[in-house]
């Protein structure tokens, strides 16, 4: 899903991936994402900081109720769920970029749905944020709100 940012709030102009920090499985792609980011263009923020409230139109809020896993802001664009995963891999310049975006949105979103569902039962869930490393630090907004 796509959704446009509110032109009344600021944030960087560099893309940003919002993710449940609390997330044991977030948390290992983040760092993924973190490692692979060779240009250093994606700037980080846990979910949990954040009230997204105030990067929406009031009328689009009712699209992110269920979001709690990631969210990618680009160029003006939220993207959630699968589109946010493809978004985040073309941003890095990834090879699985080229084999995810074959992946048709009626499987990929369904899958990326069953994924977030589980993922704390499989994973695991931390008792609070991601402990971010010294050199990510410099990537992460403190918060939002």
């Amino acid at each position: 899903m796509k959704i446009l940012l509110n032109p009344e709030k600021t944030i960087e102009n560099q893309p940003l991936l919002i993710f449940d920090g609390a997330c044991k499985f977030c948390n290992f792609w983040v760092k993924f994402v973190f490692k692979h980011d060779k240009k250093s263009v994606i700037t980080f923020v846990h979910l949990q900081s954040i009230d997204l409230r105030d990067l929406v139109h009031q009328k689009d809020i009712e699209a992110f109720k269920n979001v709690d896993s990631v969210l990618f802001v680009d160029h003006g664009v939220i993207y959630t769920h699968m589109d946010a995963v493809k978004q985040i891999l073309k941003s890095i310049h990834h090879p699985w970029r080229y084999g995810i975006f074959w992946i048709p949105n009626i499987i990929g979103h369904p899958l990326y749905n069953m994924i977030a569902a589980v993922r704390y039962n499989i994973f695991g869930k931390s008792e609070s944020c991601m402990v971010i490393a010294p050199e990510m630090k410099n990537r992460f907004i403190a918060d939002l709100k």
